[in-house]
């Protein structure tokens, strides 16, 4: 289901702005809006009337064994505020995804006097990126092979090296017409690591501290990694635009390295917590 959700979402991501950039280049801004946003309209009509159908995230029947409590649920039922952690050190990710979407095309194009085409051509390869790394985000976290922290530490060390290689120093700038194209790719490849081993860290934190999940803490942990998610994706290219023209490239990447290394300390930060509250169970069981 992880690779699913992954491979649906992120392959239109990174495919649309690469049309984008090429209607661009071809047509001009105004009949790349209406044939973009005539495509969405088009999806919303088949969308509205496809026949309902009843869907629902979880019930106590379909839950895991480990990840329903028994017993006293009244603690269970409480959603730890430790579930922030592994949150928001994805969303610190999500922001650095939104904000290289929106600025790839326009550093190629102002600085290294690409066309916009260029760019969406360098941009389409998160898409293999973003396939791969939700395909290996679905076995590892079905097989259990690391745990959830482990895979998303890796996928911050994979976007902070991204950053690097897209927009290198002014000096040796012009390197990033061959660097961006494995970066973008790994960006991808990062991105999908993180995003989708979030939820199930959120998941693994709970059980933790609470002892268990259930449907009801299952929703609430699904609604804010989903509504957070959108937020900070679309809050990077927020920053994108803000940082324009304030600061170079090179420089703006170095801030959100930073987010980066923010988002890799909290994933350390949920092993330590876990050794903790593991330790404080075995001291129990000792008394």
């Amino acid at each position: 289901a992880v690779a699913l959700n992954g491979l649906a979402g992120y392959a239109g991501m990174g495919l649309s702005v690469t049309i984008g950039c090429v209607l661009y280049d071809r047509v001009g801004y105004v009949y790349t809006f209406c044939i973009m946003s005539g495509a969405c309209l088009l999806l919303a009509l088949i969308l509205l009337l496809h026949p309902p159908t009843a869907t629902f995230l979880s019930t106590q029947e379909e839950e895991s064994p480990e990840r329903v409590a028994v017993g006293d649920t009244s603690k269970v039922n409480n959603l730890t505020f430790m579930v922030l952690i592994p949150l928001v050190a994805s969303l610190f990710i999500n922001l650095n995804f939104g904000y290289l979407q929106v600025t790839l095309a326009d550093y190629m194009h102002d600085q290294l006097g690409r066309t916009y085409s260029f760019g969406g051509l360098v941009f389409s390869m998160c898409t293999p990126g973003l396939i791969t790394g939700s395909i290996i985000s679905g076995v590892v976290l079905q097989r259990k092979v690391i745990t959830a922290n482990t895979q998303m530490f890796i996928g911050c060390i994979l976007m902070c090296t991204a950053l690097f290689l897209t927009f290198p120093p002014e000096a040796i700038e012009q390197v990033a017409v061959y660097t961006a194209f494995p970066a973008v790719l790994s960006a991808g490849v990062g991105e999908s690591l993180v995003t989708l081993a979030a939820i199930t860290a959120m998941y693994n934190v709970q059980q933790e501290m609470r002892g268990g999940v259930t449907p009801s803490c299952a929703t609430k942990i699904a609604g804010m990694w989903v509504v957070g998610y959108a937020g900070f994706y679309f809050g990077g290219s927020g920053l994108a635009g803000a940082f324009k023209g304030q600061m170079s490239y090179f420089k703006t990447a170095l801030v959100f390295a930073g987010f980066c290394t923010i988002s890799m300390s909290m994933c350390l930060s949920i092993a330590l917590i876990r050794r903790w509250r593991r330790k404080q169970n075995e001291d129990r069981i000792h008394e």
